[in-house]
């Protein structure tokens, strides 16, 4: 693993780690760089063969990425601090396709700040699933029925933020921790305390954390108190969750309605 050190302004740069040389790095990524466009060649050749024979009048296609791209392969604008692992766009932020049956307009994209998890209580509205009174009473359900979305309408979420959690074993220690992040505003905090507060609107690659530069206007000192509010009171506090490999993690997605598949 590559050490990590950051400035208080939290950018992050490389120490010196043990020597490598040039030619075996520029070997390794550019092998990396080859398994991943096959990769990509081969999954767009079999997607084509399932896509050529299904009925899109009666089935709905979701397409969706699991996480960033790796360190290894990332690409301009992202760098190897903003990829797959960390809690930066570049690391959250994936593509999610959805084509088919029940979904209205084509070639279209939304800003809808959707979650993963959402897909949950998306899939089974569309399904004709009645959630008021289908889902236990006594357990608290996270995932936002997005269908509005699909069915280009408009859509007010229950929720309006989302939580992303990173996990250990593919990232320095150093990047590490929780965030939040509304549809403008995104505080992100680390293990090692150092809190990231980001306006996506103005600043998508997170170059600038608000925090280094005092005073926040109005606006932004209500953002960061709204977003510091969830996380500390979030219904399920951000404590190290286990999945079933003990690993803790999550992905954000933006959402595309594509008209084809070819």
């Amino acid at each position: 693993m590559v050490p990590v050190v950051r400035s208080e302004s939290g950018a992050f740069t490389v120490r010196s780690a043990a020597p490598k040389s040039t030619h075996s790095k520029l070997d390794h990524e550019f092998h990396r760089r080859g398994e991943v466009s096959r990769d990509d060649q081969a999954l767009d050749t079999e997607l084509g063969r399932v896509f050529t024979n299904l009925n899109l009048a009666e089935t709905m296609v979701v397409f969706l990425g699991d996480n960033g791209t790796p360190a290894e392969v990332i690409q301009s604008p992202y760098d190897q601090f903003h990829c797959k692992g960390t809690l930066f766009e570049g690391g959250v932020r994936v593509p999610m396709f959805i084509a088919g049956a029940g979904v209205v307009g084509t070639n279209r994209e939304t800003t809808a700040l959707v979650h993963a998890v959402d897909l949950s209580a998306t899939m089974l509205e569309m399904m004709g699933v009645n959630l008021a009174t289908t889902l236990p009473t006594n357990l608290l359900f996270d995932s936002r029925n997005f269908a509005p979305v699909l069915r280009n309408e408009v859509w007010t979420p229950s929720e309006p933020t989302i939580l992303m959690e990173n996990f250990d074993g593919i990232i320095p220690p150093q990047l590490e921790g929780v965030a939040v992040r509304g549809s403008r505003y995104k505080l992100i905090n680390l293990d090692d305390g150092l809190q990231l507060f980001y306006d996506l609107q103005t600043d998508p690659l997170e170059k600038t954390n608000l925090l280094a530069a005092p005073p926040l206007t109005v606006a932004q000192t209500q953002a960061m108190a709204g977003l510091s509010a969830k996380l500390t009171n979030w219904h399920n506090p951000p404590c190290h969750p286990l999945l079933g490999n003990g690993r803790r993690r999550t992905t954000a997605s933006p959402l595309l309605c594509p008209s084809s598949w070819g």
